[in-house]
């Protein structure tokens, strides 16, 4: 937990979330794991994950061919459609989506009105936010930001808006809430206990390993999240409170008992693919009035990443086609908001010491220093 406001220091600050009676998880854990092994694991590990998920998948085509052979014909064919739709995807995602973005862009040109763009002044946004504090009289209000290690993109996008919040003094104490990490370490996981690794680290090490291998591993874990949450949520979870048992649901019951020691005022989700077990358990612990906000750190909000999930949510969206997504699914208009992009931290837009000592000197001398024609245009790529 961070202390993220100046002024006001009437709010007591609260440990770091434990569940020793269910989740046993570590913090000083999770410490080394988001410093290295998130973005470094094992590669024996995940090659040991991907032979077993794709032995397990032999099985079954062998399995469909027997039901074919003796109990009805024509499931042998099963496989060679299922091979076909793969093959069909690939084509799709990995070169017929890409070929129309970039046409689609080298045609249009970054007109901002057509893709409502914003012409901001950085210093003015500053200057408006920090104006914003008398609406919040009182004490800090709590934030709890649902955060994640998948690509990195979640956590660069929470730092960002986290030195927001402490540049514009706005009166708040934030918990970082790694849920996928507590999900995914527990002894129930056998992901976890089997080999060692999480569906973080599988998605990092295929990111890492050429477009193919990403897009084949991503859509591995996004299938594998989805399946294992709606089982967990929606089937388990419903027997047992049709039968009157505490069983299944059990990342929405974690997260019931997050959100009654917290007791939030608003949550900040930074991952996508968790809607369903932060309203589970908002429902279980009696706070459905707690805003959910999902910060969209893709282009997409309902593309190859699931983002927008329920109409409850507030999204704020980085390009004017996720906005769009998020309005043709049924979100309410005044709670689709649109930013000027991705977030980026502070330190992007601050000088250098040494950009400071040398003031005086011209932009074009600098960017004739860098190696660049002060006369074109520069884009700058990051990933």
């Amino acid at each position: 937990a961070r202390y993220m406001a100046g002024g006001r220091r009437d709010k007591p600050v609260r440990q770091r979330f434990t569940d020793p009676s269910h989740y046993k998880f570590d913090w000083n854990d999770y410490e080394v794991f988001q410093e290295h092994a998130a973005y470094n694991p094992p590669s024996t590990s995940v090659i040991m994950v991907l032979i077993c998920g794709l032995s397990l998948v032999g099985l079954l085509f062998y399995l469909l061919a027997l039901l074919d052979r003796h109990v009805c014909i024509g499931l042998r064919y099963i496989p060679l459609i299922a091979v076909v739709a793969v093959l069909v995807h690939i084509v799709k995602d990995l070169w017929a989506k890409s070929k129309w973005g970039c046409h689609q862009s080298s045609r249009r040109g970054i007109d901002l009105v057509q893709r409502q763009g914003f012409r901001i002044v950085r210093s003015e946004q500053v200057k408006d936010l920090k104006n914003l504090e008398y609406r919040f009289k009182g004490e800090p209000k709590v934030i709890v930001a649902v955060s994640g290690n998948g690509g990195g993109g979640h956590e660069a996008t929470q730092r960002g808006l986290k030195e927001l919040l402490v540049e514009i003094d706005f009166p708040c104490v934030i918990y970082e809430l790694p849920l996928a990490w507590m999900i995914e370490t527990n002894w129930q996981n056998p992901l976890k206990q089997l080999f060692g690794v999480t569906g973080e680290q599988l998605y990092n090490w295929g990111l890492r390993h050429g477009a193919f291998v990403a897009w084949f591993i991503s859509n591995f874990c996004a299938w594998g999240q989805f399946f294992g949450l709606n089982i967990d949520v929606h089937v388990t979870g419903r027997f047992g409170d049709l039968v009157g048992i505490d069983y299944g649901d059990v990342v929405g019951k974690l997260c019931s008992r997050i959100w009654r020691y917290y007791e939030p005022d608003l949550i900040l989700d930074f991952t996508q693919g968790t809607s369903i077990p932060v309203y589970s358990g908002l429902k279980r612990a009696g706070m459905q009035h707690i805003p959910v906000v999902k910060i969209v750190s893709d282009f997409e909000g309902r593309g190859a990443h699931m983002w927008i999930e329920d109409v409850k949510q507030y999204i704020v969206c980085g390009t004017s086609k996720c906005r769009q997504e998020a309005l043709d699914f049924g979100i309410p208009q005044r709670q689709v908001h649109q930013a000027s992009g991705m977030i980026l931290r502070p330190g992007f837009y601050e000088a250098t010491s040494q950009q400071k000592q040398q003031s005086s000197r011209s932009r074009q001398d600098h960017l004739k220093e860098l190696g660049l024609d002060p006369t074109r245009r520069t884009g700058l790529v990051c990933w």
